[in-house]
């Protein structure tokens, strides 16, 4: 019996560790950002994106990817810093995934969740704060990731496909306001003067908010898109 028991903990022990260590890998990057230059960052396979105002002419990427020790350095960032313009793109390194024969088709730090045809899920998810001026002129995308915009007065295009985007705005502030979703709602505090409704594919609405201002484009196709007055 003392063999058998001896027997089943080393093959638990055996099992591959995917599925059972995580850990988080937090890192940094700043860029100058004047006034006048635009920046676009496409943070592809994000989960959570929260963008804030500040202060300072930089744009700061705080990024925290929770993951397999092993996969660590499977996060990608792409520059192209030029005068007038900051493009950020990130990624997963899916050469090195698919070196490791790993389960390419579930990626989940879900203890709970078994994986797919007899194989442990990836643990990889990814969380990013960009910092940016008060009034820069930028455009966030993303895939899956829910995105949210506080404190920030410039303008903005922010789209998602499987997540929400919700944003602040000042009470008194003008804007341009365009937000679309296909499968989700649209909300706001606001008084709205819409000029384009609701379409026979997705949900559309165009107005100015307090007569206009900076365009600002929300866009979204399976999630809800929320435009509030700031507290």
């Amino acid at each position: 019996m003392k063999s058998i028991i001896l027997c089943i903990i080393a093959v638990c022990l055996a099992l591959p560790a995917f599925s059972q260590e995580k850990a988080d890998f937090k890192s940094d990057k700043t860029w100058s950002l004047p006034a006048g230059k635009k920046a676009w960052f496409n943070l592809k396979f994000g989960s959570r994106v929260d963008i804030k105002g500040w202060n300072k002419n930089e744009a700061l990427l705080k990024t925290t990817l929770t993951t397999q020790p092993n996969l660590e350095k499977v996060h990608t960032m792409s520059v192209k810093d030029a005068a007038d313009l900051l493009s950020v793109t990130t990624d997963y390194d899916m050469e090195m995934l698919k070196k490791m024969d790993l389960n390419n088709r579930c990626w989940s730090c879900d203890p709970d969740n078994k994986g797919w045809n007899d194989k442990p899920c990836i643990c990889l998810e990814i969380r990013y704060e960009l910092w940016l001026p008060y009034e820069a002129e930028v455009t966030v995308e993303s895939i899956n990731a829910d995105v949210e915009i506080r404190d920030f007065r410039g303008p903005a295009k922010i789209k998602t496909i499987n997540g929400f985007v919700d944003m602040d705005w000042a009470p008194s502030a003008g804007a341009e306001l365009s937000f679309s979703s296909i499968n989700g709602e649209l909300y706001s505090d606001f008084d709205l003067k819409p000029n384009k409704g609701n379409t026979s594919y997705s949900k559309k609405l165009n107005s100015p908010v307090n007569g206009g201002g900076k365009k600002i484009n929300l866009e979204t196709i399976n999630g809800n898109v929320y435009f509030r007055k700031k507290r």
